[in-house]
């Protein structure tokens, strides 16, 4: 028979593993990573989340690119800076790093030897004496939808940015450069040094857009999860309120 105890410190052991072991991955991967288009006209340089510290265009780069070519340039740039981050898996540290990663729960007798006391979820969320749940169907209904928005494929969050004349524009994502956007024209008959200056601003403006957009879903993700996490506990608090509801 199953046993949901022993389950929970099965997969508590588990998830422990596997951070400490994803951390050790992480830790061993190059803080800075360089890479260029094919035609060495567009240098990026990322960090180590895999956003683009600078975006570097090279004197002459009209003699090996189309005006027009050039934002394509810069995301091939940013995907070679990012494989050449990545292929430390292919070197002896990364490839012992990678097989430390638990690939399955422990065994009973390492859940037993994790037996942690049980986590007071009051604790986390404060006191709950105060709160008045919802009635438990709607309650219900909307923890099922939250789990199934949770694993549906949710809308990208990016950050945008433009330089002050609107010449170029860059887009970032969580997983790095999604475009690079130089008017053509502008680009054709402007110095390297102007379109590399634009590109240093527009890039400066993405990254804080995206810090502010991933800090806003975030912080809508947990006020969500915190209302309904206090609601519950609330309802199993006070059976009295678990009745009424």
């Amino acid at each position: 028979m199953n046993d949901p105890l022993r389950d929970l410190q099965q997969m508590s052991a588990f998830l422990g593993d596997l951070t400490h072991a994803l951390a050790e991955t992480r830790d061993i991967l190059p803080q800075r990573s360089e890479g260029a288009d094919r035609t060495g006209s567009v240098t990026v340089v990322l960090g180590p989340e895999d956003l683009p510290l600078s975006i570097t265009v090279e004197a002459g780069w009209q003699q090996r690119l189309s005006p027009e070519a050039l934002g394509g340039a810069a995301v091939e740039a940013g995907q070679a800076a990012a494989v050449n981050r990545l292929s430390v898996w292919q070197q002896d540290a990364g490839q012992a790093a990678w097989a430390a990663v638990p690939d399955r729960l422990p065994d009973d007798g390492a859940a037993a030897a994790v037996a942690e006391p049980a986590l007071d979820l009051t604790l986390a969320v404060g006191d709950v004496s105060q709160v008045t749940p919802r009635p438990l169907e709607q309650l219900a209904e909307d923890v099922l939808t939250a789990l199934d928005r949770a694993g549906a494929p949710g809308v990208p969050v990016q950050g945008r940015g433009c330089d002050e004349g609107g010449h170029v524009t860059v887009v970032l994502s969580r997983g790095g450069l999604v475009s690079c956007e130089p008017d053509g024209r502008w680009a054709a008959e402007t110095g390297t040094a102007a379109l590399n200056h634009a590109l240093a601003a527009a890039l400066t403006k993405a990254r804080t857009d995206l810090a502010a957009a991933v800090r806003s879903a975030q912080e809508e993700a947990a006020a969500g999860t915190d209302r309904m996490l206090r609601e519950a506990l609330a309802l199993l608090a006070d059976p009295s309120k678990l009745r009424n509801s």
